[in-house]
């Protein structure tokens, strides 16, 4: 079971395919204690109450001043990945 909770909100297929190709292709590396939300999509909210969290693609920059963000649409996977396991440590 992976450490990453997925918020989708009206996520188009860019943003999607970026996001499961590098969780599959990082799955070994993404074990541990840790839980990750990486929120993506048209129309994100924030979500509460949560101490990590990953903002995916250029739709959620008006809600990442204060957590990690992925520019791009859709965000490039080598960002993607690096922030990830950056997100996690």
């Amino acid at each position: 079971r992976l450490p990453v909770v997925i918020h989708e909100f009206a996520a188009c297929t860019g943003c999607r395919v970026a996001l499961f190709n590098v969780l599959n292709q990082a799955r070994s590396a993404l074990r541990g204690p840790r839980r990750l939300h990486v929120v993506l999509g048209q129309h994100p909210k924030r979500i509460a109450r949560v101490r990590r969290c990953l903002y995916l693609g250029n739709c959620t920059a008006q809600l990442a001043p204060r957590y990690p963000h992925v520019r791009g649409c859709p965000p490039p996977e080598t960002g993607l990945r690096r922030a990830l396991l950056k997100s996690l440590r």
